[in-house]
């Protein structure tokens, strides 16, 4: 999982990094007036994949899909960075029961044009996290209630590739990663010993982009 994240940062960052080697503002040539700044509202939904082994009364489970969806807010600038504030919501279904995951944070961006039609942009937020694995219950000895919910600093990382049908609209693929970090929980599986200190999750999803 470190390493997928780690790939994609340094995928971000050689982006920024070449985009300033092209920078029209350089010193051998005229300055370039600032362009407006550039409001994306986007709609994403699809497939994800549970990349943490899940374990339940019935076995255990590894890269489960399920369906999540959210929507992203996004104001880049002139050379192309910018920010963003971003939620999404995951569902896991399991023989004994579903998995929720939900994320909301902010987020650095940067995008950029890669044809008249074609555009590319990157993310990486940090933010609140959670995962529920169950219902509520309640031990009839203790009287403690049990809503099954883990939370934490959370990840996210999502390159998206945009085709705009027009200057209002585009349609893309985002391939995302989201990793949430939680105490470390031990407890035993079969006889094994089992630690876990969160869970992550790998999605390529459909985005919807409204410009503002």
């Amino acid at each position: 999982m470190k390493c997928r994240l780690t790939i994609l940062l340094l995928t971000l960052f050689s982006m920024v990094a070449n985009a300033q080697e092209n920078d029209p503002t350089s010193t051998t040539q005229a300055p370039v007036p600032p362009k407006k700044a550039v409001r994306t509202l986007s709609l994403i939904g699809g497939p994800a994949w549970i990349a943490s082994d899940v374990y339940t009364p019935s076995g255990k489970y590894n890269w489960r899909s399920g369906f999540e969806w959210g929507g992203e807010l996004t104001v880049l600038y002139a050379k192309g960075l910018g920010f963003g504030f971003a939620y999404m919501h995951n569902q896991t279904k399991y023989p004994d029961g579903k998995l929720t995951q939900n994320f909301v944070g902010p987020s650095i961006a940067y995008g950029r044009d890669l044809s008249k039609h074609w555009r590319t942009k990157a993310s990486l937020g940090l933010g609140y996290g959670d995962v529920k694995d169950g219902p509520k219950t309640k031990d009839k000895f203790t009287g403690i209630t049990d809503d099954h919910t883990q939370n934490g600093f959370c990840a996210r990382f999502a390159i998206d590739i945009e085709y705009m049908l027009s200057q209002r609209f585009g349609i893309g693929l985002y391939i995302q990663e989201i990793r949430l970090f939680t105490e470390k929980s031990t407890f035993y599986y079969n006889g094994e010993k089992i630690e876990e200190n969160g869970t992550g999750r790998l999605g390529a999803n459909l985005g919807l982009h409204f410009y503002l």
